[in-house]
């Protein structure tokens, strides 16, 4: 669909005109359509205009379109996961998810929060629970060839469960400081999701060897490999398993000055590599999530900070921390 409307953007307009274009003409298309003509190539074209509009900035354009998808996507789950009609694109159904973890990520307010989380939940209910091995194939089409051992993929895999559970636990604690009500099947259903993947035997198996290899001699091509991005998924791995360890308890207040709670914290700092918080070491050049390490680096110490330091954590639980 948009390719069809591209042939028909006139050449050298602005490019906030040509978005309006496309806009105009993807609106045309799915008004055009019925609950039985739409198919996935509407969804995709749906997609794809909310990644445009986030990537340029266009807020209300990404939540108009991301609402599209979402109300897409509930209409054709059963086509999606029907084993009589596979759909040649169902791979990077996937990747549409993830994508919109990290754009929302970046772009959509505080008060969208709870809508990308509901969307996640559709997704799980229309392709499955999320996985290792969906990243997996969809990083192979796309890179193929360029990694064998699935260090990108693992990493790739860490940084949308660590941004899944980030969003889960910012939900919970506002709407606890608040004094209102959260939505406590949907939480818990992502959350078991991704603890789920952890507890995998693919993610397991991969964990053990990288943490093997970390506490070994170093060869030089392993320290140029993405300056070691696998190390950093080890971190990823770790702040994955202490939300989830706070996030599954009875009250996360009294669940930060718990035992369990100071050994994970206690190991998330073990796996911080001091240059990554340096500001000239180089990781705006790298892609993502490594461009983003010492962010990251940042919001661990923090969050092992509330444990580690509890004469210092409860003041500081307030909507501006950097979650």
């Amino acid at each position: 669909m948009l390719a069809w409307a591209s042939a028909f953007v006139p050449a050298g307009l602005p490019f906030s005109e040509q978005l309006q274009h496309h806009s105009v003409s993807v609106d045309w298309a799915l008004l055009s359509k019925t609950r039985n003509t739409i198919d996935v190539a509407d969804f995709y074209a749906a997609f794809l205009m909310a990644l445009l509009s986030a990537a340029y900035h266009n807020r209300s354009g990404f939540t108009k379109y991301f609402r599209v998808v979402k109300a897409l996507l509930g209409k054709l789950r059963y086509r999606f996961s029907s084993a009589s009609n596979p759909i040649h694109l169902g791979i990077f159904l996937p990747l549409a998810r993830d994508l919109f973890l990290e754009f929302g990520r970046r772009e959509v307010l505080f008060q969208l929060n709870g809508e990308i989380l509901e969307l996640c939940r559709l997704f799980q209910t229309t392709i499955g629970p999320v996985s290792m091995s969906q990243r997996t194939h969809y990083c192979n089409e796309l890179l193929t060839g360029v990694d064998p051992q699935m260090h990108f993929a693992f990493l790739q895999t860490m940084w949308a469960h660590t941004t899944m559970l980030r969003r889960c636990f910012r939900h919970t604690i506002l709407r606890k400081s608040r004094g209102q009500q959260h939505n406590e099947s949907l939480i818990a259903s992502l959350v078991s999701e991704v603890k789920s993947d952890l507890l995998s035997r693919e993610v397991k198996e991969l964990v053990d060897r990288l943490t093997i290899l970390r506490g070994g001699p170093i060869s030089q091509s392993q320290c140029d490999d993405s300056n070691s991005c696998w190390k950093f998924g080890l971190l990823l791995h770790q702040y994955c398993g202490h939300l989830i360890l706070l996030l599954e308890a009875e009250n996360v207040f009294d669940e930060l000055l718990s035992r369990e709670a100071r050994a994970s914290a206690e190991t998330i700092l073990s796996l911080i590599e001091d240059n990554w918080l340096d500001f000239y070491n180089g990781d705006q050049l790298l892609p993502t999530p490594l461009c983003l390490r010492r962010f990251l680096v940042v919001r661990s110490l923090w969050i092992s900070g509330l444990t580690l330091r509890p004469d210092r954590s409860f003041a500081s639980i307030a909507p501006l921390v950097p979650w």
